[in-house]
């Protein structure tokens, strides 16, 4: 399936589970070029975002705001995603990876976390326990950490050494 171009404002007070867009076991869904807007950051359990065990090959152009959580990848399944060109802006995390989400190394893809993050982290992975874990979905960025192509991170921190977000190439 392919979801595009809709505008989805959401409205709550209460702590429900919600998401503007949720995939569940979907295959090869691709999601381009919605603006979501929540609730607020501190409405618990919203999703702008949230794949959950899909296979999703194309997330792109997508402005999410305002919700717990911006974007969330849960389950297996979604090895192969190009994550590119989203805009992620006032949330507890922007970018949110649980302990079995793959979705694969993202080379360049131009993603930005805009905002004030309630975390301090603008993406949280916790698959990443090993090295091998974190490799397997490793953002390759231009810019230092604490830009807005290159946000603080939090991975589990018996993992030595490991990086998700590597700053590559030429500061642009």
């Amino acid at each position: 399936p392919i979801i595009n171009d809709n505008k989805i404002f959401m409205y709550t007070t209460n702590n429900a589970d919600f998401a503007g867009i949720d995939l569940l076991g979907l295959i090869d869904a691709e999601v381009r070029c919605n603006r979501i807007v929540g609730p607020g950051s501190n409405i618990l359990k919203s999703f702008g975002i949230r794949s959950n065990q899909s296979s999703s090959r194309l997330m792109q152009c997508n402005h999410v705001s305002l919700t717990e959580t911006g974007v969330a990848f849960k389950g297996t399944n979604t090895i192969g995603t190009t994550f590119r060109g989203n805009t992620m802006t006032d949330h507890f995390y922007g970018l949110d990876l649980n302990s079995n989400a793959f979705i694969d190394r993202q080379r360049f893809h131009g993603n930005t976390w805009n905002g004030t993050f309630g975390s301090s982290f603008g993406a949280r992975n916790l698959n990443s326990a090993t090295a091998f874990d974190v490799a397997l979905n490793r953002f390759d960025v231009h810019t230092p950490v604490g830009s807005s192509f290159h946000p603080t991170s939090y991975l589990d921190p018996l993992c030595i050494g490991c990086q998700w977000f590597v700053q590559n190439g030429t500061n642009y």
